[in-house]
């Protein structure tokens, strides 16, 4: 009986370290001034700018396909956090960090 209480409790006890720990978001640097868009891509809605030498929350990443437009765009967007608590999209020539991808 003693057995199961302590494995029961240690389990327990693991969970609660696990969902207490578990960050969903990550801090991603940013290299140089840049827009935030509503969506993955410039074309949509600019919602805000980042600044070079500042690091953001970060939920995730995106891949699309670069922008034939604008020359040296990355297929890496990520997800960003802002101060005002909306959340955006900033292209990875701008920003990096270490976060997982989009689901």
């Amino acid at each position: 009986m003693i057995k199961k209480f302590v494995v029961l409790s240690l389990l327990v006890l693991l969970f609660v370290m696990y969902t207490c720990g578990h960050n969903t978001s990550a801090i991603i640097s940013c290299q140089r001034w840049a827009r935030v868009y509503d969506c993955p891509s410039y074309y949509c809605t600019p919602l805000s700018v980042v600044y070079g030498d500042h690091d953001y929350s970060g939920e995730c990443y995106v891949l699309r396909n670069p922008s034939k437009n604008v020359p040296k765009s990355s297929p890496r967007w990520y997800k960003l956090i802002l101060r005002n608590r909306q959340r955006g999209f900033v292209n990875g020539i701008h920003c990096s960090g270490p976060v997982r991808r989009c689901q």
